[in-house]
């Protein structure tokens, strides 16, 4: 339970602060730099990272009905803060858990399965071009500060596979 409002908090304090570019990290050298120039960044916001949802009223909770099993797994794949953790740790320089927990937490939640082929195209694609290929040694999943599962590398070909059998974007 205390958890789950940490990652609530991280949720609503952090997580706006970093897509607005707002967020700072160090870097490297040692000095503050910018997190939108990440290449995280650009998986995350140009690659469909995120979902479209149309901003008009909010829908009743009850319009679409989700599981409490899905519900649960895709806030544990939603708990991922993109701090790059798992890219540093990674020998090939890989963000396959990164993409993997993203791919996973939107195509648990309703909302996200609407654009579900598209994202899983283009993340993948963003991804082999900023970032080395996963050699599945699991440092990424051992120093996760969110202690995203090792399962959500899977996620990266499942995903991939299934839009390249279907050719759909949902």
């Amino acid at each position: 339970m205390k958890l789950r409002f940490i990652y609530l908090l991280i949720a609503v304090l952090v997580l706006p602060a970093v897509a607005m570019g707002q967020a700072r990290h160090p870097d490297l050298s040692g000095s503050w730099a910018n997190i939108s120039s990440l290449p995280l960044n650009s998986l995350r916001k140009e690659a469909g990272g995120s979902v479209s949802v149309n901003a008009g009223t909010a829908p009743d909770a009850d319009s679409q009905p989700l599981s409490h099993q899905s519900a649960e797994a895709a806030l544990d794949f939603a708990a991922c803060i993109g701090c790059g953790a798992c890219v540093a740790a990674c020998p090939n320089g890989a963000a396959h858990l990164f993409t993997g927990s993203k791919l996973t937490h939107l195509s648990l939640v309703t909302q996200g399965r609407n654009e579900r082929g598209k994202r899983a195209r283009a993340m993948s694609h963003q991804m082999e071009a900023d970032f080395g290929p996963c050699s599945t040694y699991g440092e990424c999943a051992q120093v996760c500060p969110a202690e995203i599962p090792l399962t959500a590398i899977a996620a990266v070909n499942k995903e991939s596979m299934r839009f390249g059998l279907r050719r759909k974007d949902n």
